[in-house]
């Protein structure tokens, strides 16, 4: 059986992927009309167990938009004439997409402007007030 490394701790079983092969559009000729080489991978986060419960809650709120209504995220490839470019392609774009995941944001420590960036910001609205008064006038001569 073969895995999806995503770390030495997280391996993803291929039993866990869905992988189906489509037509494809782009470059190939003729040939392109006749064989199924866009790749397509549909990962379900609920139901795959190799996967910690954190990490899954991380997954459904990072990747939100691109979760389907039964929590599966669909990754696609067509850019190569092959099948099995294709299929590595999607491999790593979900591998990528899972890393991403795993990093915990640092929370913000709120912080306080300096003086110096204060009378920066309000010499700045000065010059764009001074600006603006100078259009709206009209000269005359």
């Amino acid at each position: 059986m073969d895995y999806l490394y995503i770390t030495p701790r997280i391996q993803v079983p291929d039993e866990d992927l869905d992988i189906s092969f489509a037509r494809a559009g782009g470059p190939g000729g003729e040939n392109v009309n006749k064989s199924n080489t866009k790749a397509v991978i549909r990962f379900s986060i609920p139901r795959c167990r190799s996967i910690p419960m954190e990490l899954k809650a991380r997954l459904m709120v990072a990747l939100g938009p691109k979760i389907t209504n039964r929590g599966e995220v669909i990754v696609t490839s067509q850019t190569h004439r092959e099948q099995s470019r294709n299929l590595e392609e999607c491999r790593e774009k979900l591998r990528q997409m899972i890393r991403d995941a795993l990093v915990v944001a640092r929370p913000r420590r709120p912080t306080q402007p300096t003086r110096a960036s204060k009378e920066r910001h309000l010499e700045e609205k000065r010059r764009r007030r001074q600006l603006r008064r100078q259009r709206s006038r009209v000269q005359e001569d």
